[in-house]
C-alpha cells in the first residue's frame, strides 16, 4: 500500500475574436480564463502494487473528491494497470 499526494495541472481557454453568423469581426479581443475554481487542488490517493519479476499490477483509488462539494457530481477516480520494469 501507498500514500501518494498530486496536484492538478492547470488547464485554461483562450478567445481572441468574436465573429457573427456570416464570418464578420464583431470585437476583437483576448480573453483568457484559467480557473480551478470548481477542482480540488489535492489530490489524496490509495495506491497498491503487487508483482512478481518484471511485471505487476497496480491500482489507484483517490479517497477526497475530484471536484468540489456543490459543484458538480461526486467523482472519485479509479485506476489499474500493468506496470513493466526493468527491461
Amino acid at each position: 500500500m501507498g500514500f501518494k499526494v498530486g496536484y492538478l495541472v492547470g488547464a485554461g481557454t483562450k478567445s481572441k475574436e468574436l465573429q457573427n453568423s456570416k464570418n464578420n469581426t464583431i470585437n476583437d479581443y483576448t480573453l483568457k480564463e484559467r480557473s480551478k475554481r470548481y477542482f480540488n487542488n489535492t489530490r489524496l490517493c490509495v495506491t497498491g502494487r503487487v508483482g512478481f519479476g518484471i511485471i505487476s499490477l497496480y491500482g489507484s483509488y483517490q479517497v477526497n473528491t475530484f471536484v468540489k462539494d456543490g459543484s458538480g457530481p461526486d467523482m472519485r477516480p479509479l485506476q489499474f494497470g500493468i506496470t513493466f520494469s526493468g527491461l
